[in-house]
């Protein structure tokens, strides 16, 4: 299958009945868990993580940054984050 072929099987699956209802989701995380998986929704990488996420559109992306620190906040974990964030982008300045 072409990449043509595949982008119209995955628009297609992603476009089927239900697929833009919501759903709520009760799971519970470890906090550790949570912070990762937060730091992986904003690396950008995603896009080249899968052949699938090549062809999803950049709003998803930002959707799912936004619902991440939604979770971050939930658990308590915003302002630690944002303080893990300045001390691994400060880098090593000693």
């Amino acid at each position: 299958m072409n990449a043509d072929e595949k982008k119209r099987v995955y628009d297609t699956l992603m476009s089927a009945p239900g697929m833009e209802d919501e759903v709520r989701v009760d799971i519970k995380i470890q906090r550790k868990h949570l912070l990762l998986f937060n730091h992986i929704l904003g690396l950008g990488i995603l896009p080249q993580a899968s052949e699938l996420l090549k062809h999803v559109d950049d709003g998803f992306f930002g959707a799912m940054k936004e619902l991440g620190g939604k979770f971050l906040e939930k658990a308590g974990l915003a302002d630690f984050n944002a303080k893990f964030i300045s001390v691994h982008e400060g880098g090593d300045k000693s």
